[in-house]
């Protein structure tokens, strides 16, 4: 791995966000995070020595990075399918196959506690009122 190739994004809180009690106590890990699917335990091993990461994502690094780069708050929530080692593929396919969506339904918990977004149309009545269409006659 390129050394240009480790990005460590400034972790940023926010003091309008009211966390669910079921996220309160949630670990935060560190997650290595690229464009492959690691299925093999010796190269989880070398990420593991060379980021210090508790785990490794194929999705997660282009969202982080696009978030971070429009100086927009990410929250993320990850649910481990499996252990990116030589049975990944399979361990993969398994979970895809028996996994029964406890973590959507976390995420959805989280949603309803977010705050208003001072971004969006709908937090400004005014500008809701412009956007909505006009009716005919």
């Amino acid at each position: 791995m390129h050394k240009e190739a480790t990005v460590e994004l400034k972790k940023e809180t926010s003091a309008n966000l009211a966390i669910p009690a079921r996220f309160q106590k949630a670990k935060e890990i560190s997650v290595a995070s690229g464009e492959v699917f690691v299925a093999s335990g010796s190269y989880r091993q070398q990420l593991r020595e060379q980021t210090h990461a508790d785990a490794v994502d194929m999705n997660l690094f282009g969202l982080l990075t696009v978030c971070a780069d429009h100086h927009v708050l990410l929250l993320n929530w990850r649910i481990v399918s499996d252990r990116a080692d030589d049975s990944a593929g399979e361990d993969f396919r398994k979970f895809t196959q028996t996994y029964d969506g406890a973590g959507g339904k976390a995420v959805a918990e989280l949603i309803r506690h977010l705050p208003p977004n001072p971004n969006s149309p709908e937090s400004y009545p005014e500008l809701q009122k412009l956007l909505q269409p006009t009716p005919s006659k």
